[in-house]
């Protein structure tokens, strides 16, 4: 006998560039994963499960598994191709027939606007480095919400901000591939400001819309007890966990804040600060050190 309430909710989840495919379909521009994908890994998103071709047999599979609600995420390059900032109707209509078939088979829709795809151009631009990028961010949630706000009710922000970050512009494993501290922490803030400013902007646009952010986190467990390991258990809570506080305080942690500190703007910390309607939580497993 089951020990989860009734209204207690199942579902599934994916992302766009890893399931899609479609890379030159419907007119989809670039994104920092098909860059570096096809420049560093032996691996690339062009077809994936090509979703994007075969999307009824997907529903299909979620009518499957009977009440189910589904989350993906949306794909930043199929509705901004190219650097005109253009919507792409192909695109946009994409996305409006697959969650028409979703609703029709009884299937509740949580899309991720955001989940590590950033388009090419912006990358070239400068990425979450630059600060510019949190108001392309803005513009590129609130035309989701304006296609796809009376369809959709459950939203996330972003997807594991910290990974992202970390991987991608920290130690260079991940898209787009850069690696130093400085890069590390300029992307950092600007999607902390991108995940609580972008909340408060489509909340005023639809007050009626369920709107949070996904969070990785983690803990370094050390076995031998010594002050190397104490140190490592300590940087791990912060980049994993604490560094994205400022969501909930507006602080950056002690130990790290001095890093920040020129590149905070006035307002910067209060943009920051978000009181989400929910927040995800995606745990894996500690981290051996």
């Amino acid at each position: 006998m089951s020990n989860f309430s009734k209204d207690f909710i199942f579902g599934v989840s994916t992302s766009a560039h890893q399931i899609e495919g479609g890379y030159n379909q419907g007119k989809k521009g670039e994104n920092i994963w098909d860059r570096f994908s096809h420049d560093r890994l032996k691996f690339n998103g062009k077809i994936a499960c090509d979703s994007y071709n075969k999307w009824q047999e997907d529903i299909e599979l979620l009518r499957g598994l009977e009440k189910c609600d589904y989350r993906f995420s949306i794909s930043w390059s199929r509705i901004f191709p190219d650097k005109s900032l253009k919507p792409n109707q192909e695109g946009l209509d994409f996305y409006h027939q697959f969650i028409d078939a979703l609703l029709v088979n009884n299937i509740t829709p949580w899309v991720t606007i955001y989940h590590w795809d950033l388009p090419q151009y912006l990358q070239e631009l400068g990425g979450w480095e630059n600060r510019e990028t949190v108001k392309y961010f803005q513009e590129y949630a609130y035309a989701l919400i304006q296609n796809f706000g009376d369809k959709v009710k459950n939203w996330i922000i972003f997807n594991e901000p910290s990974v992202h970050a970390y991987m991608g512009y920290g130690i260079g494993e991940h898209a787009p591939g850069i690696s130093g501290e400085e890069s590390y922490i300029r992307s950092t803030h600007h999607m902390n400001m991108a995940i609580g400013s972008t909340y408060k902007i489509l909340k005023s646009e639809n007050g009626s819309l369920n709107i949070g952010s996904s969070y990785y986190i983690t803990k370094a467990i050390g076995y031998l007890n010594n002050v190397e390991e104490n140190h490592i258990e300590i940087m791990n809570d912060i980049w994993c966990n604490n560094n994205f506080e400022p969501l909930f305080n507006g602080e950056y942690p002690k130990y790290f804040a001095p890093l920040f500190d020129d590149l905070i703007k006035y307002n910067d910390m209060e943009e920051c600060k978000a009181e989400l309607d929910f927040i995800g939580l995606q745990y894996y497993d500690p981290i051996p050190v």
